[in-house]
C-alpha cells in the first residue's frame, strides 16, 4: 500500500525536490525555479530566464497487516506488500514580457497500489490494486506590480484503474474478480504570490476538484456455479460499469523568508476536502447507486529551511504532518488513512552555470492505520501495519536556456 499517494493530492508531491527536501514546506512562496508551476503558478513571475526541471522519485514502501484476535476470515496473515515504485515529472517556464510567463507541469498527482499474496486473509476485499493520475497542466502567470503576482491554468486528468480480489464460492476453490478502466477529468488551479520584501513572500494556492469518468467491464473468472447463476439472473456479467470518481479541492497557504543571506526558513498549511474524495456513483445501464464514503476532511503543516553552504552546494531540511483521512472505525482494507508524519533532507550541487543537480531523501510514517471490517459473506478482518514506513529519493536536474 503506497500511502504516499494522498499527498500527491495536495500537490505536495515527494517531486517538490525543488525545496531540496524540505518535506512539502515552501510549494507556494518559494518560487525558486519552474517547480511553482505546479505549486504555485504565481512564482513563475520570479523566473528570469526560461527553464526545465524534470525529476525522478524512487521509493520503496515496507507495509505488513499483522493480523489480530478476532479475524474470522480464511486465509494466512500477515499481509506483505512491500513495494518499489518510481514517479516522474516534469516542469517547465519561459518568459514572454517583463511581466509574462507561461509554463508546463506533466507529473503524477495521486498514485496507490497494493499487492497481497493469493491466500491472505483479506483477499476477498482486496488482492492486487492500482490507482493513479496523469496531470498535464498549462498555466500562466502575470505581475500586477512590483509585489503582486497572479497565476493559474487548466489540470487535464488521466486516470487509470485496476483491481483484482478474490471470489468466495460455496464448496470450492476461490474465483477471481477483475476490474480495469479509465477514463479522463478537467480542473483548474489558481495561485497569488505577494513579495512583502526581498526576504519575504506569502503565497496561496486554490485546486479545483476534478472528476473523471471511470469506466470497466469486471472480469470474473472461476465462478462457482451457485455464484454464477445468480449473477446472470441478476444481468450482471459481461456488463459495464461507469464510476463517477471525484478528486477534492485542496487550499494551501505558505510564507517564506531569508532570515539571512544563507539560511531561508518556510512554513507552509493545507486543506484538503478529503470528505468528498473518491466513487460518488456507480452506473449500471439505467440503474444508479449513490454512494457515501466515510472519508473525512484533512488537515496539514509543514516546515522546512535551506542553509547555502556556498555558490555551489545548498542543503535543506524539513518535516510535515498530515492528519487522517477517515476515522479508526470506518477504515477498510482499501484505504485504511492513518496520520502521515514525514521528515527530509536535500543537497543541491550547481555543476555547471546553467544546471544544477538535486537529490533528496524522504522518510514516511503513515501510522499503524488499524482495520476491523467485518461481513457475513467472508468474515471478520483485525489488524494493523507494523511497518507503516516509505522512503523516497529524489533525483532531479534544473536547467536554464
Amino acid at each position: 500500500m503506497i500511502i504516499v499517494g494522498i499527498l500527491f493530492l495536495t500537490g505536495l508531491s515527494p517531486s517538490a525536490w525543488a525545496l531540496l527536501g524540505t518535506q512539502f514546506t515552501g510549494r507556494t512562496a518559494s518560487a525558486n525555479n519552474a517547480d511553482t508551476a505546479s505549486g504555485n503558478p504565481a512564482g513563475m513571475t520570479r523566473l528570469r530566464e526560461t527553464e526545465l526541471n524534470t525529476v525522478i522519485s524512487f521509493g520503496y514502501s515496507f507495509s505488513e497487516f499483522e493480523l489480530k484476535e478476532g479475524t474470522t476470515a480464511d486465509g494466512t496473515g500477515p499481509g506483505s506488500n512491500n513495494d518499489l515504485f518510481f514517479i516522474p515529472s516534469v516542469y517547465f517556464v519561459t518568459p514572454v514580457t517583463s511581466d509574462l510567463r507561461l509554463g508546463f507541469a506533466l507529473n503524477v498527482p495521486f498514485g496507490l497500489g497494493s499487492d497481497y499474496s493469493d491466500n491472505w486473509a483479506g483477499r476477498y476485499r482486496v488482492q492486487n490494486s492500482s490507482l493513479f493520475l496523469l496531470s498535464f497542466s498549462p498555466v500562466a502567470a502575470y505581475r500586477i506590480n512590483s509585489w503582486l503576482s497572479l497565476g493559474g491554468g487548466l489540470s487535464l486528468i488521466y486516470a487509470g484503474w485496476e483491481s483484482e480480489s478474490a471470489i468466495r464460492n460455496i464448496g470450492g476453490p476461490d474465483g477471481k474478480a477483475r476490474f480495469e478502466g479509465d477514463g479522463l477529468g478537467t480542473g483548474f488551479n489558481l495561485g497569488a504570490l505577494a513579495e512583502l520584501s526581498s526576504r519575504t513572500r506569502i503565497g496561496v494556492m486554490y485546486r479545483s476538484q476534478a472528476e473523471p469518468d471511470i469506466e470497466t467491464t469486471p472480469e470474473l473468472n472461476g465462478l462457482g456455479p451457485i455464484r454464477k447463476e445468480i449473477l446472470e439472473r441478476a444481468g450482471l456479467l459481461g456488463r459495464t460499469i461507469n464510476s463517477d470518481f471525484r478528486i477534492p479541492q485542496a487550499i494551501q497557504m505558505g510564507v517564506y523568508h531569508d532570515l539571512t543571506n544563507n539560511l531561508a526558513l518556510m512554513l507552509d498549511v493545507l486543506w484538503i476536502d478529503f470528505s468528498r474524495f473518491g466513487l460518488q456513483s456507480i452506473s449500471l445501464g439505467d440503474r444508479s447507486i449513490a454512494l457515501s464514503p466515510d472519508w473525512k476532511d484533512m488537515w496539514g503543516v509543514s516546515l522546512g529551511g535551506n542553509y547555502r553552504i556556498s555558490d555551489t552546494w545548498n542543503t535543506g531540511f524539513g518535516a510535515f504532518y498530515l492528519s487522517e483521512g477517515v476515522a479508526a472505525e470506518n477504515r477498510s482494507l482499501s484505504l485504511p488513512l492513518d496520520r502521515i508524519i514525514g521528515v527530509g533532507a536535500g543537497l543541491e550541487w550547481a555543476f555547471h552555470p546553467k544546471g544544477n543537480l538535486i537529490l533528496n531523501l524522504i522518510a514516511l510514517d503513515s501510522g499503524e492505520s488499524s482495520v476491523d471490517q467485518a461481513d457475513l459473506v467472508t468474515g471478520r478482518i483485525v489488524g494493523e501495519y507494523d511497518t507503516p514506513y516509505t522512503l523516497l529519493l529524489d533525483m532531479g536536474i534544473v536547467w536554464k536556456f
